[in-house]
């Protein structure tokens, strides 16, 4: 199993050669994704053997947008950013795919599952105020164009497909041009232990218009909030691409290698 971690100081990768035009070029890490041996079954365990032959992705580093006024985080949030988040807060993400899915497991450490905020109901509620994982796919590595689906830990679905950010009217803000009425071919369980909760994910190829060859690259990130934090009521923010402020970056999002 490939491990994917990030050190103290950051090592950004470059593409500067002459690459097909199918290879995604940014200044990121890159994540080699290799076939499923045998699809998972998707029932939120992620005991299958394509997760134990899977690359696994974690190392997620604190995002703040404000300032930290108490628990462990306190401080500047422009000096916490890029930290890597303790191993009790840190995500694991395993993907692998096969010729008509895209798999994705997700291992949400928790110290406090009891805890765990999921109040929406139904598709395409608000997922993103809930306990959640986001993932992130430019498929055409355009940087500006993405498909952006959000898991909370009852298996609630946000998706939508993303055609331009937008600077707000106020100074830091974002608006989207989305089509939220796009609904991927996606299928999640989820679980919850002592320690953590899980999403397993299958993701049709099809309904993303994704066609992989070997080598080919597509733009991706993977996010979560998390609000079970009695000294963090606005909740913890991680992200494995490094971005800074709102996840909508699209140019700051790693590279996804199919192999």
């Amino acid at each position: 199993m490939r491990v994917i971690e990030r050190d103290k100081i950051w090592r950004w990768l470059l593409k500067i050669a002459v690459v097909p035009i199918f290879v995604c070029v940014t200044e990121a890490e890159e994540i080699i994704c290799r076939v499923a041996s045998s699809p998972p079954v998707i029932d939120g365990k992620l005991d299958d053997k394509c997760w134990k032959d899977s690359v696994k992705v974690t190392g997620f580093i604190l995002d703040f947008a404000d300032d930290i006024e108490m628990g462990q985080f306190q401080g500047n949030h422009k000096d916490l950013h890029g930290r890597v988040a303790p191993d009790d807060k840190q995500t694991v993400v395993y993907i692998t795919y096969d010729s008509k899915n895209l798999y994705l497991g997700f291992e949400c450490k928790e110290l406090h599952p009891e805890r765990l905020k999921a109040n929406a109901q139904g598709r395409d509620d608000r997922v993103w105020l809930d306990d959640c994982v986001e993932i992130f796919l430019d498929i055409e590595c355009s940087q500006k164009t993405y498909y952006q689906i959000i898991i909370n830990s009852k298996g609630e679905i946000f998706d939508h497909f993303v055609k331009e950010v937008k600077k707000g009217k106020k100074k830091g803000t974002i608006s989207l041009d989305a089509n939220v009425r796009w609904d991927g071919d996606i299928e999640v369980e989820t679980s919850i232990n002592k320690e953590e909760w899980i999403a397993e994910v299958r993701i049709s190829l099809e309904s993303l218009n994704l066609k992989i060859e070997q080598g080919k690259s597509i733009g991706v990130n993977f996010t979560r909030e998390q609000y079970t934090l009695e000294e963090e009521p606005k909740g913890l923010f991680t992200t494995f691409a490094n971005i800074s402020g709102h996840f909508q970056q699209p140019d700051k999002f790693g590279r996804l290698t199919f192999k």
